[in-house]
């Protein structure tokens, strides 16, 4: 079998994850690599001994025979180089945040159907094994009727280093960087129910800091490194209603004064049973008493497996698990809590 001939856009810290799994996987060949970071083209493509290295992601896909892409680069660019990729009639694979607002993230969801290529967004989460222990049970109809979802996930000091905490190149803070993990995760367990109001807040309350004895997520480039630009929230939280009767609270934050959380959490409350990840378990009532489950699984490198889902999806051309169209739904609502808080009500979607 001929192997999938792959090209990496963007050379930012996540593609070494992609460049890993790929080369785990042998259906897979990396082909080139591209960035307009001269110094992190080369130091990428050194350590991982790709030759083919081109300082322009447009002339890569001019010159190389691909069969598909890992968008790779600052959040603001996703969309722009996933579509300059879809007139090559190549499959897509784009990192999270899919884009920087919802209007783009349609066109791109447009550009996806028209090619008939694969359009995948980079949401790990969808393939933890304890999120398909879930999956199961709820598409089973085990928790009934869900009426309303809880979804959590903050830091005591978790801002990362570099341009994420630049709105022009990011899109937006904690919001757009981890909210749309969570905000992801929650509404797909939940089914991905249309969303019809959003009330938000989002607010920039601890801000740049330099607290001592930290380890933090740090941006490969060199740019804002000192958080001199740092014009984004690092706090959101909103109420979603979406179609029949499903409600969600949501509530994310890099940095807060109070107790953090060591990962995602998600409740879905059903009127037959509920699920709760962090720890995965599944409440029910049976013969007049309650009862609850701690699941069992096997853990999983999630980004291997969620690449292995993209080969597999380019090979069968089938739709992925996390595709474009529900990424540019995310976006929608990401974008919805933001306009909320700046005009301090609840906005109607589609906005």
């Amino acid at each position: 079998m001929e192997k999938i001939k792959i090209g990496i856009l963007g050379t930012g810290t996540i593609s070494e994850s992609h460049i890993r799994a790929y080369l785990n996987n042998p259906q897979a060949e990396i082909v080139a690599i591209a960035d307009s970071n001269n110094v992190r083209l080369q130091e990428i493509g050194n350590k991982y001994n790709i030759a083919k290295r081109y300082l322009s992601a447009q002339e890569l896909l001019d010159k190389e025979k691909l069969d598909a892409v890992s968008v790779c680069s600052f959040p603001k660019n996703h969309v722009e180089l996933a579509l300059l990729a879809l007139e090559k009639d190549l499959n897509i694979l784009v990192e999270k945040p899919l884009g920087v607002n919802y209007k783009e993230t349609v066109k791109l969801t447009e550009a996806v159907k028209k090619h008939g290529k694969v359009g995948m967004v980079g949401m790990t989460h969808r393939y933890r094994n304890d999120v398909k222990v879930l999956k199961a049970l709820i598409d089973s109809g085990d928790l009934g009727k869900i009426h309303h979802v809880r979804a959590k996930l903050v830091s005591r000091r978790g801002s990362p280093l570099g341009w994420f905490t630049d709105k022009a190149y990011a899109g937006g803070g904690c919001l757009f960087d981890i909210g749309v993990h969570l905000l992801d995760l929650a509404w797909y367990l939940a089914g991905t129910p249309t969303p019809k109001t959003v009330s938000g807040h989002t607010i920039t309350s601890v801000g740049a800091y330099n607290t001592l004895t930290l380890n933090r997520w740090r941006s490969s480039h060199p740019y804002n490194q000192d958080q001199s630009i740092f014009d984004v929230d690092d706090f959101a939280a909103a109420f979603i209603r979406f179609e029949d009767d499903i409600s969600m609270n949501f509530e994310v934050g890099w940095a807060v004064n109070g107790p953090g959380d060591d990962g995602l959490h998600v409740d879905i409350f059903g009127d037959k049973g509920g699920i709760s990840l962090s720890p995965a378990a599944f409440y029910t009532e049976k013969n007049d008493v309650l009862m609850e489950a701690k699941l069992t699984y096997h853990n999983n490198d999630w980004f291997q497996d969620e690449i292995n889902h993209y080969l597999e999806c380019v090979v069968a051309q089938k739709e992925p698990i996390s595709p474009i169209r529900q990424g540019s739904t995310v976006i929608q609502m990401l974008e919805a809590i933001a306009v909320s808080s700046e005009k301090k009500k609840e906005v109607i979607l589609p906005l």
